[in-house]
């Protein structure tokens, strides 16, 4: 596992769990929506769930399916929103 230097761990992340290390004064289901409207502003973010063959697409987690992001999907993420 990675390490940013500011001691945030680069390993796979559920949405929800993610969601809560980027607003963990938000309810799961608020952090997760928080997030994506952040996901939603920015389409390089958008792109990143559709790039990896694996990974779940927008729609999937607008359902609110299960979704689990790869650790180039986080490390991605912070870096371009920052570390949680």
């Amino acid at each position: 596992m990675k390490t940013t230097p500011y001691g945030f761990t680069i390993r796979p992340y559920g949405l929800t769990e993610l969601a809560q290390a980027y607003f963990p004064a938000h309810s799961p289901g608020g952090a997760r929506r928080a997030l994506l409207s952040w996901i939603d502003r920015n389409a390089e973010l958008r792109q990143l769930l559709h790039r990896h063959p694996q990974a779940a697409s927008l729609a999937d987690v607008r359902r609110g399916r299960h979704v689990t992001l790869t650790p180039r999907q986080v490390e991605r993420i912070v870096e371009l929103l920052g570390e949680p």
